[in-house]
């Protein structure tokens, strides 16, 4: 059985071990002594064929080797590497109205991704529809099919009968359809009238790829 070692300590300590076993009388483990000196030289050698050995068999196995073997074990099958390709999409960008975003603009989103606008556009003022407000303590719950909103995002709300509701706040988004904000703790629940949310945002968002 072929043994591996993780480190050098470990083959010397092997090597003493396993002449001793063949020679009771002796004392490989005598520092310095001229027998433990030959000892840990030739551990060297097989401390180094241990680490070949470890890598030769990482690399065997598709599950453990690195990126050019597993190139090696493809093309020993006849696969071939197929090249990623960029993902395109849209974004809401939010930000000062009329502030302009460059095509070729290089945006990095709160998860670390990387963005890069194919287009200009500028963030304009739009309008979401808000079917309903409920407030629980100081917390107004408000539903807003597909907002399109993110947490921290700054919006102002109008066009309820209750003044509490009506105003600029920071929201936390629930879902897709519904977020928070405060409110004052009387304020009447749930809202009434024709509640427009406004937000500032790109209105026509600009066409991006994900590197």
């Amino acid at each position: 059985m072929i043994k591996t070692f993780d480190n050098l300590q470990e083959a010397i300590d092997n090597t003493k071990n396993n002449f001793k076993a063949v020679n009771p009388s002796s004392n490989p483990f005598l520092v310095r002594s001229f027998l433990s000196q030959i000892l840990d030289s030739t551990s060297g050698n097989d401390f180094e064929l241990s680490q070949a050995l470890n890598v030769a068999i990482s690399q065997y196995f598709v599950s453990t080797c690195d990126e050019s073997f597993v190139l090696t074990h493809a093309n020993d099958r006849g696969l071939s590497l197929k090249q990623a390709t960029k993902s395109v999409g849209n974004i809401i960008v939010t930000g000062v109205t009329t502030t302009t975003i460059p095509n070729n603009t290089d945006l990095t989103s709160s998860n670390g991704i990387l963005f890069t606008t194919t287009m200009s556009t500028s963030i304009q003022v739009s309008n979401i529809n808000i079917s309903n407000i409920v407030r629980s303590s100081n917390i107004a719950t408000v539903t807003a099919t597909n907002h399109q909103l993110a947490t921290g995002n700054e919006i102002i709300i109008s066009g309820s009968d209750q003044a509490g509701y009506n105003g600029t706040f920071t929201i936390t988004v629930l879902d897709q359809n519904t977020f928070t904000y405060e409110v004052d703790i009387n304020t009447i629940t749930p809202s009434t009238g024709s509640g427009l949310g406004e937000i500032k945002r790109g209105e026509k968002p600009p066409l991006l790829v994900q590197l």
